[in-house]
């Protein structure tokens, strides 16, 4: 029985032995993977869904401008990096009558794209996206026919040489090709493309399989592509490859192209076009068997180990340092090598000098592990509920931020039994106050909380522990100096008196010295919404601000800023709102949905090293066909009827076009915020030039200082031309004298008409019938038909005067001319109508009369002609705004 006992010890201490060493093993794999350089891979097919006009790909190449070429045996396929651009040849071309089945391409030094079609060869001119038929000018000029069988080129790439299936070959230079074409009957000399790297060495889990790529990077880096889509790496040469992504590609049609700007490969393959983007991860994971749980908190101890708090496995682990695999923290207080569970959701970690560690759960409470021997602790449940945050006031007491239940103060937190007191129990504590996330002492007695109410300010008395007001700042209305947003995530109190405020879609507010909040601005072209937590290793001379999947490094004593987004992390990172911890190398540990990862800011603080290519790709202009715009152009002219138009421009090819905005402005003005649209619309434009400026920015407003002009030339129409303005001009003055001339003309007539008849008029009632011709001319002068036929009309009109019969048709007849001929007469010399005359002498005799004689009213009416009383009355007020008896007595 003894026996049998002692054997079944041995096997159980053999089993846990064996354990062990599996767990070490595994640890030691997980090790060596997490530590090692991560390489990422990412692969865009481009086809017919993309905007590709067809899927069976022939040839990619480059230009000179950085943009994409495409051959298809639908035509070629320009691409910006944002959209296809279908190159057929149009209707004025030569070589339309050759099918769109382009099968190769090879790109000049020069602004030339030579191109197969079928068995022919063609140019097309990159400035003007014309194709010419080089084919048959070669043919024309040799006086041979010949097909094309192949496309070789020089590395220099300023020369083409065409293989013909006839055995003979024709060297094409990019200048003057025609001229300049030299043929052979034997295959020149060529400077064959060759790449270094293509030589990685022996890859032994590679050579059943045929390679379409292979390179080595600056940093040694190996990475391999295989004809049937496997993208492997290796650190370095001689290394096992590491397969990174499967393009599966089953009948092993993939072939390399070409290596864009930004040294994206191109590869060509029977599904359409592939674009791969590869390259090692800027940061590393932590080692930890729990690489998918969601990091809560990290803090480092006084002996400078790092706590990491884990949600998935409700895990707590400590690191000696970011390099050593960690042990964990079980239930009872020890830290074990194996994964082992906490048993509680940690949420916030605080050491304390004596070693004691504070653990925050949610919802199981306050724990406090105070150390014993061998690295383990004594574990005590101190108080209940949702703890998010912890810190140490300056009398050493606890301040705890709870969920539900406020602000906790924990006075003598060491002692056995602390002292705990709810400030949400105490008179003035604002209801909306109850949900905190995060607390910090901004002086040694004013306490700044976070919560989703508001930023919690609680005052405290000069013992340090005993509050004396309390203040919620909120969002206000009408007041721009309040809080951006009530939903407070984190805060951050800087050496010279302000204080940052997390918000979750205010971005960062910043309460300056005089209380007064306003959002800290990032750029004008990128707002930043959600900050989930602000972290500082200097005092708050630079802070870095984490904001869900991207990273912003805020420098507060000059403003400048950082952005790390996609194009920095190459993968999808989503940080949690835990606070960065800095590491003693300058290094950041930030927690992710998926762990911890390591990283450094210092080395790439911008977008992509390489900036952004800007040109204008498209114009569709009012009332003709969209225009496919090149690099080279930089001028374009609208009709006399265009006036509207919409261009589009593009950051040719950037890898992350996401991480970019734009600005425009025209003839120098100011900048007009595109945000991240890549379409300048304009209408009612006047006939004048007009220069169009574009320029991009990073999402942290840092000008790539990068810039696509285009001037467009509005023709005038004729009414709005300089000669039409000079004789609108001058007609208009013609006009302006005319009528002033014509006004003073017709003003000199009737004067000259009102002379006449005053002068006529002191004639009436005389007896004297025609004015004698030794009296002197009147003044203005007549001539002698003007004056006898006057005469006559005044020799009538004196015998009529009491003739009440008398009338117009009486005074034609007297006269001798017919009554429209009186009138005509009548007015061109006086400026009145026979009868007017007629009336007014009968009345100026009446008022003689009335002044000269004693006649009655009524005999003096008769006198001139008028049988009605009334009628003359009425007449004679009307014609001197005054009654006969009025009249009468005033000239007396």
């Amino acid at each position: 029985m003894n026996h049998i006992a002692i054997k079944f010890e041995n096997n159980d201490y053999l089993r846990v032995a064996m354990k062990r060493i599996v767990l070490f093993l595994t640890c030691l794999s997980v090790f060596v993977a997490l530590r090692s350089a991560e390489p990422y891979c990412n692969a865009t097919l481009f086809d017919e869904e993309s905007g590709l006009s067809q899927h069976s790909v022939k040839q990619i190449d480059r230009d000179c401008d950085g943009l994409i070429w495409i051959a298809t045996w639908n035509g070629l396929n320009r691409f910006d990096g944002y959209v296809f651009e279908c190159v057929r040849p149009g209707i004025e071309d030569s070589t339309r009558r050759y099918s769109s089945r382009f099968r190769d391409i090879k790109c000049g030094v020069g602004r030339i794209l030579w191109c197969r079609i079928d068995d022919k060869i063609v140019s097309l001119d990159l400035t003007t996206n014309k194709f010419v038929d080089i084919h048959s000018l070669l043919e024309n000029r040799f006086g041979v026919k010949f097909d094309v069988n192949a496309l070789m080129q020089n590395t220099a790439r300023d020369t083409i040489v065409v293989k013909c299936k006839n055995g003979l070959f024709i060297t094409i230079p990019d200048s003057n090709p025609v001229e300049s074409a030299v043929l052979s009957e034997s295959l020149p000399q060529l400077v064959r493309h060759s790449n270094v790297n293509r030589k990685v060495g022996q890859l032994p889990d590679f050579l059943s399989q045929r390679l379409a790529y292979g390179f080595v990077t600056d940093e040694g880096y190996v990475w391999v592509i295989t004809t049937d889509g496997v993208v492997a790496f290796a650190e370095k040469r001689g290394e096992t490859m590491k397969i990174v992504t499967n393009l599966d590609i089953k009948d092993k049609s993939i072939r390399y192209c070409t290596t864009d700007t930004y040294g994206n490969l191109w590869l060509r393959c029977s599904r359409g076009a592939y674009r791969l983007s590869l390259g090692v991860l800027p940061y590393s994971r932590i080692p930890s068997l729990n690489t998918d749980s969601k990091v809560l908190q990290m803090a480092r101890d006084c002996r400078n180990r790092i706590w990491v708090a884990e949600s998935g496995a409700k895990s707590i682990a400590v690191y000696d340092d970011v390099d050593s695999f960690p042990r964990y923290l079980s239930s009872d207080g020890r830290l074990l090598s194996e994964n082992t569970n906490f048993g509680h959701t940690a949420y916030s970690l605080l050491p304390a000098t004596d070693e004691t560690m504070w653990i925050g759960t949610k919802p199981d409470g306050l724990y406090r592990l105070t150390p014993r021997i061998s690295d383990s602790y004594s574990v005590e449940h101190i108080i209940d509920g949702n703890i998010y945050d912890m810190v140490y006031g300056p009398d050493s007491t606890l301040w705890v931020a709870t969920l539900r239940n406020g602000v906790v103060r924990i006075e003598n937190p060491s002692s056995s039994k602390p002292q705990v007191t709810y400030l949400n129990e105490l008179s003035g504590y604002p209801d909306m106050a109850d949900n905190c996330r995060k607390l910090m002492f901004e002086n040694d007695t004013t306490l700044q909380v976070a919560t989703t109410g508001g930023l919690f300010t609680v005052n405290l008395k000069t013992d340090g522990k005993t509050p004396s007001s309390f203040r919620l700042h909120s969002t206000e209305v009408d007041n721009g100096a309040s809080l951006g947003c009530v939903a407070t995530m984190d805060i951050l109190p800087l050496d010279d008196g302000r204080l940052l405020v997390a918000t979750e879609s205010d971005g960062v507010n910043v309460r300056d010295k005089d209380g007064l909040f306003s959002a800290y601005s990032i750029s004008d072209n990128h707002a930043l919404d959600l900050a989930q937590s602000l972290s500082t290793a200097d005092s708050g001379r630079n802070v870095v601000v984490t904001a869900s999947r991207s990273i912003y490094s805020m420098d507060m004593t000059d403003g400048k800023i950082s952005f790390y987004g996609e194009s920095f992390w190459h993968s999808d990172i989503q940080f949690t709102d835990s606070r960065l911890l800095s590491l003693p190398d300058g290094r950041w540990l930030a927690g992710t949905e998926s762990g911890a990862i390591v990283f450094d800011l210092t080395e790439r603080g911008n977008i992509n090293a390489a900036t952004p290519h800007l040109m204008f790709t498209r114009a569709s202009i009012q009332g003709r066909p969209d225009t496919l715009l090149t690099s080279s152009t930089s001028f374009l002219r609208l009709g006399k009827t265009e006036r509207n138009v919409t261009l589009r421009f593009a950051a040719v090819n950037h890898p992350y076009p996401e991480d970019l905005r734009y600005t425009f402005r025209i003839d120098g003005g100011d900048w007009t915020d595109l945000k991240s649209t890549r379409v300048i619309t304009l209408y009612d434009l006047k006939p004048r030039k007009y220069n169009i400026e574009v320029c991009s920015f990073d999402l942290s407003g840092r000008s790539n200082r990068n810039f696509a002009n285009l001037t467009l030339d509005v023709t005038p129409r004729f009414y709005e031309t300089l000669t039409a303005r000079i004789i609108f001009a001058i007609l208009i003055l013609a006009a302006i004298g005319g009528m002033i001339r014509l006004y003073l003309y017709v003003r000199a007539i009737k004067r000259k008409q009102k002379e006449m008849l005053e002068i006529y008029m002191r004639h009436v009632g005389t007896a004297e019938s025609q004015i004698k011709a030794t009296e002197p001319h009147p003044k203005p002068e007549m001539t002698d038909v003007d004056k006898e036929f006057m005469n006559k009309v005044m020799a009538y009109v004196n015998s009529h005067l009491s003739d009440t019969e008398s009338n117009v048709d009486d005074m034609a007849i007297a006269i001798g001319v017919s009554r429209s001929g009186l009138a005509r007469k009548m007015r061109s010399s006086i400026g009145v109508s026979a009868a007017e005359f007629l009336r007014r002498t009968r009345l100026e005799h009446a008022a003689k009369l009335l002044l000269s004689t004693d006649l009655s009213v009524k005999e003096i009416a008769y006198e001139c002609g008028f049988t009605d009383i009334n009628y003359f009355s009425k007449s004679f007020k009307s014609y001197y705004s005054a009654s006969p008896t009025a009249y009468r007595q005033a000239g007396q």
